[in-house]
């Protein structure tokens, strides 16, 4: 077990997966956060197979009568997704030479990805780290992943709109 956890604190670390205190720029924090987010939907869909395999093989399974069990598990990826978002959050905040504290911004979510999104960071070396490596191809590819799918999303949602209008009212109707 502790050889697995060897070889994964070179992941985490290039991922910033649970990294405190460090510094990231904003493309490290946009395309780890779409990683973040990825992870969760990952474990999210293998926790629904699972639970809808149980539910094939027993019947009405345990798991699936006791909902909260199901809701408590389903709760485990996204406190660890919260978890890690807040690091990534206070560590984009150290590039910008600006104490975790400014965390509690997010309760104005606008002003708060304002800052981490659009601000730079500090050239060179400040009080919480040298200056992070520039980004990498791959990672302005995942900053830029969300916007993507959301256009996509719009793009389909416009299409079946125009084409086909009464699937729109069946799939609003659930």
């Amino acid at each position: 077990m502790s050889s697995f956890i060897e070889r994964m604190k070179p992941v985490c670390r290039n991922l910033h997966l649970f990294v405190f205190p460090s510094r990231i720029n904003r493309i490290k924090y946009l395309s780890e956060c779409t990683v973040n987010l990825l992870i969760t939907f990952a474990a999210l869909l293998i926790l629904e197979i699972l639970f809808f395999i149980t539910n094939l093989l027993f019947g009405s399974s345990p798991l699936q009568t006791h909902g909260i069990i199901k809701e408590l598990t389903f709760c485990i990826p996204g406190i660890i997704l919260i978890a890690n978002q807040v690091i990534l959050a206070v560590n984009r905040l150290h590039d910008i030479n600006l104490k975790g504290w400014w965390i509690l911004l997010i309760i104005i979510p606008t002003l708060f990805y304002f800052i981490v999104c659009i601000i730079p960071g500090t050239k060179g070396d400040n009080r919480f780290g040298a200056q992070p490596e520039k980004a990498t191809k791959a990672e302005y590819f995942l900053a830029a992943l969300p916007i993507l799918l959301v256009v996509i999303y719009f793009v389909i949602y416009i299409l079946l709109d125009l084409y086909f209008p009464e699937l729109i009212i069946k799939l609003k109707a659930i």
